[in-house]
């Protein structure tokens, strides 16, 4: 499962719902406010230098 914060994760959560099409996704805090580019997947936190690098490591 893919968790975002769409608040504090500085990325384009319609985006990312699209480019991960199939992938369990939920929004939500994740207890990172004023961190960019950082998601949780399968409960490891995962940061990330772009958007692009974010859903590679998603995959």
């Amino acid at each position: 499962m893919i968790r975002l914060c769409p608040a504090c994760s500085g990325m384009d959560i319609d985006e990312l719902r699209k480019a991960l099409l199939g992938e369990e996704f939920e929004e939500g805090c994740i207890g990172t406010c004023g961190t960019d580019l950082i998601g949780e997947i399968n409960d490891e936190l995962i940061t990330a230098d772009s958007q692009e690098d974010f859903i590679a490591k998603c995959k």
